[in-house]
């Protein structure tokens, strides 16, 4: 399969089992079975381009649910996660993060650590290119440290590489009614060549529907707020802003993947088999685009299969962008799953080249998460962080190194 990349056409290297190195073990795909990865590769399931296995190395963090990871200016590795305790005399529990740290490429590992002065779940980092840290991330109304009976979210900011934060509540303050409940921001801000800062802030549908394009031009200190955002009459429960990702491609679109309730978004020509409401682990993902950096958007298209879900969006470095999402409910295996889109976000094949980036979490389990994202290295290592429910029903973190086979350039 031959694709246009910048004037050449492109051939996808198709490696062999050679390139994966040690042991390991693999289930063979038959009819509906699933593809399992293994400890030192990943599995390729119905490979076309790829290889059936990737090189991999796993390592383990420790205890925690939902990591992300980035690179940092200095070239250090961070993963956040969050966990949760019980404090003495409290009547209730707290959401805190606790943090991993790696000079070496993802190879060895310090933490975990607690990160001081800051609570919550979900946490979902952004660096920017003056080395400024953005961590997103809500707080339950469970959590003794939310006094509201709803939840909200936080934008965090760190200037110091994660070890000082500096926090705004998203509410009422904001132009969200009431006292901002149930308010949720992408997972990343977007950083434009100009430097300005993309945000994408929301309400949903029990606090009114606001959507805005908050706009930052010194890298989150402030936030022009001003920005409300056409989305074409879209409505879902946790707002169009809400474990999602919005991406720019080189031509300047934006593209956006939300997660939205399967129940009141069905996938086309599959309405009858729709789950029911009341489980939001079923919930699924749609690819929307914006040609006016937020302002307007557009749906392009149904973005998977019910049950999918925490999408990120990855640009390599040889122009292909890696798109891995999070299978929680209805299929075996759960975990991070990715496929590769070659011709700047037109097309995506969900059947072909299924990369397994992950299956920690055991048939007959709950979801352990999944959840995280992938980075690149200046040498084109790619780092998934992940976390998975283990046999004895804790949740795990674990960081995974791995590779693609190289693409060939040759003449048209």
């Amino acid at each position: 399969m031959n694709v246009l990349h910048s004037g050449l056409v492109t051939t996808v290297l198709v490696a062999t089992l050679a390139m994966v190195t040690g042991g390991g073990w693999a289930e063979e795909e038959s009819g509906d079975e699933p593809v399992l990865s293994g400890q030192d590769f990943i599995a390729v399931k119905n490979p076309v381009l790829l290889p059936p296995r990737l090189p991999a190395q796993r390592v383990p963090l420790g205890p925690g649910y939902k990591p992300s990871i980035a690179l940092l200016k200095s070239g250090e590795l961070l993963v956040v996660a969050f966990t949760s305790r019980r404090p003495e005399g409290a009547e209730g529990f707290e959401e805190y993060f606790i943090s991993w740290r790696s000079p070496d490429a993802g190879v060895t590992w310090s933490g975990p650590e607690e990160l001081q002065g800051i609570t919550g779940r979900e946490p979902f980092l952004t660096v920017l290119s003056d080395g400024t840290l953005l961590l997103s991330n809500h707080l339950l109304s469970q959590d003794i440290n939310n006094k509201e009976d709803f939840w909200y979210s936080h934008i965090r900011r760190s200037t110091d590489e994660g070890h000082t934060w500096e926090s705004h509540r998203i509410g009422k303050e904001d132009g969200f009614p009431p006292d901002g409940k149930g308010t949720a921001t992408d997972r990343q801000a977007v950083e434009l060549p100009d430097g300005t800062v993309l945000l994408g802030v929301s309400t949903g549908m029990n606090a009114g529907l606001k959507t805005y394009m908050w706009r930052s031009t010194d890298f989150g200190k402030t936030w022009d707020k001003s920005t409300e955002c056409d989305i074409m009459g879209w409505r879902d429960v946790d707002g169009f802003f809400s474990n999602s990702e919005t991406f720019r491609l080189p031509s300047g679109k934006l593209l956006h993947i939300n997660r939205v309730e399967s129940h009141r978004h069905p996938i086309e020509g599959q309405e009858e088999s729709k789950p029911a409401p009341g489980w939001d682990q079923t919930d699924r993902s749609m690819l929307w685009e914006s040609t006016d950096n937020g302002v307007t958007w557009r749906k392009v298209r149904d973005m998977g299969d019910y049950g999918e879900m925490y999408p990120q969006l990855l640009q390599l470095a040889d122009g292909r962008i890696l798109y891995n999402f999070t299978v929680r409910d209805l299929k075996y295996p759960l975990g991070i799953q990715a496929i590769i889109n070659y011709d700047e976000g037109e097309t995506w094949d969900f059947a072909h080249d299924r990369i397994i980036v992950e299956s920690g979490t055991p048939e007959g389990k709950a979801s352990g998460g999944g959840y995280g994202n992938t980075i690149q290295l200046p040498d084109s290592t790619l780092l998934t962080a992940y976390s998975y429910r283990g046999e004895d029903n804790g949740t795990h973190v674990e960081v995974v190194r791995w590779n693609l086979p190289p693409v060939a350039q040759t003449e048209e």
